[in-house]
């Protein structure tokens, strides 16, 4: 049995780190950039960082005093995130830990990222769970997110025998 966001959680995780690690970081860019604004020490910060970011696929340029305008991020990411949240916490992030380290920033980013993975509840069609799961065991550590979460589980015939007896014990001879 699998947990299918802790999988897609893992895969994403490796997929971003080895893409930085080959300069092959596939970048998506917004057909409308996003204009945001940050209070001045933050803004100052992002400004100080701006490389920093595009080498983390974010392409983020200065577009007034505290204002920025967003027009790429990292694809592999997807598209149902709010990337100046992300953002906003990152330069957080830089603000509190005093840290401009790539490999440190890069590990928020994708902690920042895993609500965009398939949640427990979600429908994954076969194919998808396929492909999920190929991808899984491709990864250098599978068997655990990046959160330490197993990725995985095993159910035998006797654990379920176990749980449905444990259940007639209780006096449930059936479930609501």
């Amino acid at each position: 049995r699998s947990d299918q966001h802790a999988a897609q959680e893992r895969v994403r995780y490796e997929m971003f780190s080895n893409q930085l690690e080959q300069n092959s970081l596939k970048i998506q860019q917004l057909l409308i950039p996003d204009v945001f604004e940050l209070r001045k020490s933050k803004a100052m910060l992002l400004k100080n960082n701006l490389e920093t970011f595009k080498k983390l696929g974010f392409d983020v340029e200065e577009f007034g005093d505290n204002s920025f305008r967003l027009t790429a991020y990292p694809a592999l990411l997807g598209n149902n995130v709010n990337f100046i949240e992300i953002i906003d916490v990152l330069v957080g992030f830089l603000e509190e830990e005093k840290v401009t380290d790539v490999e440190q920033i890069k590990e928020k980013i994708i902690r920042a990222s895993c609500r965009t993975s398939i949640k427990a509840g979600d429908k994954v069609y076969e194919q998808q769970a396929k492909a999920l799961l190929r991808e899984l065991f491709a990864c250098k550590m599978p068997w655990t997110c990046p959160h330490g979460r197993p990725t995985v589980y095993t159910l035998t015939l006797n654990k379920i025998k176990k749980f449905f007896k444990s259940l007639s014990n209780m006096g449930l001879t059936e479930i609501p």
